[in-house]
């Protein structure tokens, strides 16, 4: 699903899936981010969680075991939620929205933690914010790292 923030400066479009900008338009309608255009690169602004970039071999090693990590991590291909404080259905123009995911089966295959991500998306003025929660729901220490790819 996509929802839609807007303001008198800014229309920004974002999927659930990976809580991923896809659109970002200036009060002219003027596109300034990337197109998607799958000949070049099909993303548009990843979120890159529990890694960013690759890992050597796609593998790391925690506690004696051995975890395959794709590249980037693996935010980037999950559905989010959109977060019980923010009360819209896709198509509602509003100004702020925030998306949630948890760990699963799968990701728990190659990052062995419980945690939460929360992303929220404010438009205020000329800008947009991102803010990013993790928390850890797990007993032990919970090593991370998240970072934005955005494409302009």
């Amino acid at each position: 699903m996509t929802y839609t923030l807007k303001n008198e400066n800014l229309t920004v479009t974002i999927n659930s899936l990976g809580a991923e900008v896809v659109s970002v338009k200036d009060r002219n309608g003027r596109e300034l981010w990337w197109n998607g255009d799958p000949v070049f690169w099909k993303g548009h602004s990843p979120i890159l969680f529990p890694a960013c970039g690759g890992l050597w071999n796609g593998k790391y090693s925690l506690n004696g075991k051995e975890y395959n990590m794709p590249k980037h991590g693996f935010a980037k291909g999950m559905d989010f939620e959109i977060d019980k404080d923010s009360p819209v259905t896709e198509g509602d123009e509003i100004s702020e929205v925030s998306f949630t995911t948890t760990n699963n089966d799968e990701t728990m295959l190659c990052f062995p933690f419980r945690w939460q991500l929360t992303l929220r998306y404010t438009l205020r003025g000329e800008q947009l914010e991102c803010e990013a929660e993790v928390r850890n729901l797990s007993d032990e220490t919970m090593h991370y790292q998240i970072g934005g790819h955005p494409a302009l």
